[in-house]
């Protein structure tokens, strides 16, 4: 008799899994996301109903782990290569992966209960349009699906930089999408319209 294969584990799933000591205010969880507007509101509408209203510090980052991974001098850039910034930068010239490491590092002194780090990166990202891929990405198909291979390939990297510095902290990798697109903040839309948020494991 064969075996039955275990549900492939859900979003909603994960977050009622995750236990947090409601006997303190600190967080337990550092949340990374993108800059997009549209997630905002739905996802922190997913951690609250789901009991982590509190428990966690968010930072946000443009493309997500694509931004905290990413090397950003101007060789992986696509041709043609954008012109230099009229304004004079700010000295010293931080890397945004510096800009990510140095605040889970404020997070961890502010909140030593922390200890995981949870990874939501979203389809249709505009930074990963920018940086990797300005034609955007094909549909996926059941045998490929290039979008997600990139997302978990800059999540897969994150995850070593975070365990590097942080090898005790717990790395959950997550690929958002909305559906139907047009569902947003800015949009009427129900009171259950976080439904339409549906997230995938990357891991």
């Amino acid at each position: 008799m064969a075996k039955k294969t275990a549900a492939p584990l859900t979003f909603e799933r994960f977050l009622r899994s995750i236990k947090v000591d409601k006997s303190h205010d600190h967080a337990e969880v550092l949340l990374l996301t993108c800059i997009d507007f549209r997630f905002f509101t739905l996802i922190a509408k997913e951690m609250d109903c789901k009991g982590l209203t509190g428990k966690y510090d968010h930072f946000i980052l443009a493309g997500a782990a694509l931004g905290a991974a990413l090397d950003f001098s101007d060789a992986h850039l696509p041709e043609p290569k954008p012109p230099e910034c009229s304004c004079k930068p700010l000295l010293p010239r931080l890397h945004w992966q510096q800009v990510f490491i140095e605040h889970v590092q404020i997070a961890l002194k502010l909140h030593s209960t922390i200890n995981r780090i949870i990874i939501i990166e979203h389809r249709e990202c505009g930074a990963y349009k920018a940086f990797l891929k300005p034609e955007g990405y094909p549909k996926p198909t059941p045998k490929k699906d290039p979008e997600r291979d990139a997302h978990k390939a800059q999540a897969d990297k994150l995850e070593q930089i975070i365990k590097a510095h942080f090898p005790s902290l717990k790395v959950d990798k997550w690929l958002a999408q909305l559906k139907p697109d047009e569902v947003g903040p800015l949009m009427k839309h129900t009171p259950d319209a976080r439904d339409s948020l549906l997230i995938e494991s990357l891991s």
